[in-house]
């Protein structure tokens, strides 16, 4: 029996069973790394990226051209790491969720259509 049947004959049991909770249960873990990478992600757009670019603007500013450099080099490092981010959170929230949700309700359906 797969995770998914043993989770539909708990489900079975409360007074109005939603096929729904069954595959928020088979995904809920991928669902959570692929929030938690692509909150990251914007965290870093939204923080890291405007202070990379204030910094860099004053550097210049002040005419500090090696500060200006190291300041660039970390503003590549950023969109570099960042993009790894970002794949990977979109190849979890793209790919492995809905394959999660496929895979465990496949089961049920066919399980169903096999039965008499």
């Amino acid at each position: 029996m797969t995770e998914a049947e043993k989770n539909w004959k708990m489900e079975c049991s409360t007074p109005r069973p939603k096929l729904w909770r069954v595959a928020r249960a088979a995904a809920w873990k991928p669902f959570a790394v692929g929030v938690a990478l692509l909150t990251v992600r914007g965290c870093s757009n939204a923080f890291t990226m405007p202070l990379l670019l204030k910094s860099i603007i004053d550097a210049v500013v002040a005419g500090d051209v090696d500060l200006t450099y190291r300041y660039v080099g970390f503003l590549l490092l950023e969109r570099f790491l960042g993009a790894i981010v970002e794949y990977a959170g979109m190849r979890v929230m793209v790919g492995r969720v809905p394959a999660c949700v496929i895979l465990s309700l496949g089961g049920l359906v066919a399980r169903k259509a096999s039965t008499p």
